[in-house]
């Protein structure tokens, strides 16, 4: 027997009435989505599901081709370059049953069940897969822990993570108490205006582990930082 192949399943699963785009005759009306806009480079079909859920289940070789494409996906629909529906994506690891053919077995139900309990616009995966991630060059993206939730499929309480990046918008944890990445006090005086410097912030923090802000005493340096952070 040959060495298991992994894939990295995702699932997408539109919400609010959205459906997927199928062959001509198999659909019509309501609100349609090409499924195409949310493939990426090295993503392979698995399944398109247009019944009582809408999913669409890709499967990548590479984790991080598939965190990096997934996650750039998301993060153009928030640029509002490429807007989206409202959707929720779920990451997973699997094997090829054999050379050609997709498993459709735990990998892709992990998958399915971690995009239909995913805040709308997050991106979540198990504990082992975001292990794994931390040892990749995933630089800006991210993992953050989103809390202990029970797997119906399986049975169990599964650890869940959340992709993170400085663009994208934070998602609470499971337990509704908003995770602190920082030691930083809140900011509790008025702040108004300089969008313009957070974003050149935001920006530099996203190519840049480390930024130093300059400028002379008093001019709001630690207001500015603390604004970003909260």
């Amino acid at each position: 027997m040959g060495r298991a192949q992994f894939y990295t399943f995702v699932c997408i699963e539109l919400r609010q009435g959205f459906h997927w785009r199928l062959p001509t005759g198999l659909q019509s009306g309501g609100k349609i989505i090409d499924a195409a806009r949310f493939f990426f480079k090295g993503a392979d079909l698995v399944r398109i599901e247009a019944g009582k859920h809408q999913r669409l289940v890709l499967a990548c070789p590479d984790l991080s081709q598939a965190i990096q494409g997934i996650g750039t996906i998301r993060l153009e629909a928030v640029s509002a370059r490429r807007p989206l529906p409202p959707f929720g994506i779920g990451l997973s690891f699997g094997t090829l049953k054999e050379p050609g053919a997709f498993d459709p077995g735990t990998a892709s139900i992990t998958a399915e069940w971690l995009a239909g309990v995913a805040p709308t616009g997050a991106i979540l995966t198990l504990e082992r897969v975001a292990q794994i991630a931390e040892d990749l060059d995933l630089f800006p993206f991210g993992f953050a822990d989103y809390g202990e939730l029970f797997n119906l499929n399986r049975s169990r309480v599964d650890c869940v993570h959340v992709l993170t990046h400085p663009l994208l918008p934070l998602v609470a944890p499971v337990d509704g108490e908003e995770e602190r990445r920082h030691n930083l006090p809140p900011n509790d005086r008025f702040f108004i205006g300089r969008e313009s410097e957070l974003e050149d912030l935001r920006a530099a923090f996203m190519t840049h582990r480390g930024v130093e802000i300059v400028g002379p005493s008093g001019c709001g340096k630690s207001a500015l930082i603390r604004r970003l952070a909260w």
